[in-house]
């Protein structure tokens, strides 16, 4: 059927269906149509199934081992920044950054729990305590905000709580953790 713009096509937008007027004429005829609709319909069906197998094979790969960035935060004013701690995954099998106390240092130190002994650059007086030891903890928290498998290498596991502990600045036992993110 020839179109009103001289051109020809199947749709002929320029004349009203006989049975529902103010709808275009379809001259293909409805099998077809029909048809084509359910081709499309089954390219949709195909997408979907290839988004929900790629998002189950993301969820079901290996995970990346990434870090921790946390931030100490105190009643006192005390605010440490960005403390990236665990390890990246080039460099998880040698550093593990854990958040440290040591007396002689009014700030939050990090340091590398695989080295022995354990130590610090601004910590030259006394060797640092790692803020998941007991004598640091003041209220236990129930829910953990940072944790990294370690039990193998150090024989504990080292978790951060949403609990309070030692600060360095005021002595009080009101800092705090709070998580901020992952770095890799």
């Amino acid at each position: 059927m020839a179109r009103a713009d001289g051109g020809l096509g199947s749709l002929n937008a320029f004349c009203n269906s006989p049975r529902h007027p103010g709808r275009p004429y379809y001259s293909t005829p409805p099998a077809r149509r029909r048809g084509r609709r359910q081709g499309e319909a089954s390219m949709k069906r195909f997408g979907r199934t290839v988004l929900w197998l790629g998002l189950l094979w993301i969820l079901t790969a290996a995970p990346a081992l990434a870090g921790s960035v946390v931030q100490a935060r105190c009643d006192c004013g005390y605010h440490s920044g960005q403390l990236l701690i665990f390890g990246g995954k080039s460099n998880f099998q040698s550093v593990c950054w854990f958040p440290a106390y040591c007396p002689g240092v009014k700030e939050v130190l990090l340091i590398n729990m695989y080295q022995t002994p354990l130590a610090s650059p601004g910590c030259t007086e006394a060797q640092p305590l790692p803020y998941d030891h007991p004598s640091l903890v003041g209220k236990p928290g129930r829910h953990p905000i940072a944790g990294w498998s370690t039990k193998d290498r150090i024989g504990r596991n080292l978790v951060l709580t949403n609990g309070t502990y030692l600060c360095p600045v005021c002595g009080q036992k009101t800092l705090r953790f709070f998580p901020t993110g992952m770095w890799d």
